[in-house]
């Protein structure tokens, strides 16, 4: 293997796990609009108006035959996407042609996400080897959401659900970084279903006389 093969085979790395990389693949992922509904109206605390990646810390080890990095970024969630993956998901769990109408408001949820990426490219005599692997966590914790049910009749209930954590960190050694990405947004949109369900079971329970 010649210099520029080996050069250009590291640079086809690298790229994968570059901030503009994982930021289209970000945007990609959490491009979601689900449909308003007067009833169920989702707002919350969060204020960053658009998801983000940014860049921590990387490192690149260059030598005769052996390349390495590490790349270390954060990724945000903007409040709309957290607002729309709620709202989609309340609206598949409540009626939302009936006279009650329900508020939700997502006082804590993880914004932010640890992502890492390692990776070596190391030349033999005639051939090469490479290695890579990923991971992916929330930095923050808990979820916290309060609602208020009110219905035709002006009767009104409130209250807060917590739920402790959101996702556990993921390692990814074998996948394309695409679908490692889409897999885990699926992930953590199927966790937002579990918290609805949570919510919509406790708002039964508590849900007032309707007269």
């Amino acid at each position: 293997m010649n210099y520029l093969t080996f050069l250009l085979l590291f640079v086809g790395l690298c790229s994968c796990s570059s901030t503009a990389k994982i930021s289209d693949l970000v945007a990609e992922n959490t491009r979601i609009e689900a449909a308003p509904t007067p009833n169920i109206v989702v707002s919350s605390n969060l204020t960053l108006k658009e998801s983000r990646v940014e860049k921590i810390g990387s490192k690149f080890v260059p030598a005769l035959l052996y390349w390495g990095w590490h790349n270390d970024l954060e990724i945000h969630l903007s409040s709309s996407y957290v607002e729309q993956v709620f709202q989609r998901s309340l609206v598949e769990r409540l009626d939302s042609t009936a006279e009650t109408s329900y508020s939700f408001r997502i006082k804590k949820f993880p914004e932010r996400f640890g992502y890492v990426n390692d990776g070596k490219v190391i030349i033999l005599v005639i051939a090469y080897t490479t290695s890579m692997s990923e991971m992916i966590g929330p930095l923050d914790g808990e979820v916290v959401v309060e609602y208020t049910v009110r219905e035709r009749n002006g009767a009104e209930a409130t209250g807060e659900l917590r739920y402790a954590s959101v996702l556990d960190p993921r390692a990814n050694y074998t996948q394309s970084t695409k679908r490692f990405l889409g897999e885990y947004f699926t992930a953590l949109e199927s966790t937002v279903g579990t918290i609805s369900d949570e919510l919509v079971a406790q708002i039964k329970g508590r849900r007032p006389n309707q007269g």
